[in-house]
């Protein structure tokens, strides 16, 4: 549910995580410290699909649901902010 979000940039790290810059923000059930942005995990099963949906949504210009479960402190950001944890993502029509 809700409005869904905008992709307006992503940055994928060494480990093979991605991170995903958003419009809006994610519902944050975890408090992590920022949710501008949210984290895709290499080590989260399913991780591949959840990364092909979230490119095909960039790059069409369509808007996503996220669901997150978890915070995560990305290496690349200097470890300042937690990010949300994405474990389920939609595409919107």
């Amino acid at each position: 549910g809700g409005p869904g979000v905008q992709i307006t940039r992503y940055f994928t790290h060494d480990s093979g995580g991605i991170t995903l810059y958003i419009t809006g923000s994610v519902l944050n059930l975890d408090n992590c410290a920022a949710t501008y942005r949210v984290h895709i995990p290499s080590t989260l099963e399913g991780k591949d699909t959840l990364a092909a949906a979230a490119m095909m949504a960039f790059a069409s210009g369509k808007k996503i649901g996220l669901h997150a479960s978890g915070c995560a402190t990305t290496q690349f950001w200097g470890g300042t902010e937690e990010v949300p944890i994405i474990n389920n993502l939609w595409v919107f029509n």
